[in-house]
């Protein structure tokens, strides 16, 4: 877990730096500072405001891709052991049955792509609900990583 959480941080600095960078040109961090506001203001108020929704889109993306790499490391025995109830444990569990009863290799595995896809479907769907002008900027950053 530790390793994918330090592999992982990088599309978010990405994709904050960039949406900061772009607010801190906008008419209205221009006009606060020229009204005079606080620098922490503008930060807050202003340009972190304005910047969560990109995070939001691009969290609700990784959390699907998270879920298949923790499914997959618990399936090769890297992730949460056989007492733990985790999707990847339940695969490799019923693929020792997979001619006698194929039936429990189904469940687990379908529950994966639900999930996944249902992750995936909000992602996208917040991707067109917060970022109207940019609907592929965030799915174009996703599918690479």
């Amino acid at each position: 877990m530790l390793v994918l959480v330090c592999l992982w941080w990088a599309p978010f600095a990405r994709i904050i730096r960039g949406t900061v960078l772009k607010m801190k040109e906008q008419d209205f961090v221009m006009a606060a500072v020229a009204a005079g506001t606080s620098r922490f203001n503008i930060v807050v108020k202003h340009i972190l405001l304005n910047s969560v929704s990109p995070i939001v889109v691009l969290s609700t993306l990784k959390i699907a891709s998270i879920i298949m790499h923790i499914a997959g490391f618990s399936f090769i025995g890297l992730g949460a052991q056989p007492p733990a109830a985790d999707l990847g444990v339940m695969l490799n569990d019923s693929r020792q049955l997979i001619s006698s009863a194929p039936i429990l290799m189904l469940w687990p595995g379908l529950m994966i792509m639900i999930i996944v896809f249902g992750l995936n479907m909000l992602g996208e769907g917040l991707n067109e609900a917060l970022l109207p002008n940019s609907s592929n900027q965030i799915t174009r950053v996703s599918k690479g990583d």
